[in-house]
């Protein structure tokens, strides 16, 4: 047996490393351990919808309104989000190109109906991406 080595946080043991053949003799359940492929693929399947597509968070990192990618991504139409806003389609607009900001109010009911934070919803001030 080798000797285990310990981790320690703050000066207590937080963490024991153990060889791989160590541990899986003393589980027997953890037979295989997953690879990072396996992993990756066990928790695209289990997307709750929460988890934001690589191309929405680029729209978003370019600059682009949330309301409006958030809207896209979620299959609205500006129609349909102000309908469900109680707001008209002028609103919406207006706020997808930045004419308008919304109030503390609309900012929690379009978040609501996005599904997504409050805070996303903020436009991005002086947004600059390095190369």
């Amino acid at each position: 047996m080798t000797k285990p080595q310990i981790i320690y946080d703050n000066g207590r043991p937080a963490f024991v490393v153990v060889p791989i053949d160590e541990y899986l003799a003393q589980n027997p359940d953890a037979k295989s351990l997953l690879t990072d492929e396996e992993i990756y693929d066990r928790a695209v399947s289990r997307d709750d919808g929460t988890r934001i597509p690589h191309e929405v968070v680029k729209r978003l990192a370019l600059g682009e309104s949330p309301v409006k990618v958030y809207r896209e991504w979620r299959g609205l139409l500006q129609q349909e989000l102000a309908d469900k806003a109680s707001v008209s389609v002028g609103y919406i607009s207006q706020v997808e190109r930045g004419v308008r900001t919304l109030s503390r109010k609309r900012q929690a009911e379009f978040s609501r109906i996005l599904l997504v934070d409050y805070e996303d919803l903020e436009p991005e001030k002086d947004v600059q991406l390095r190369a």
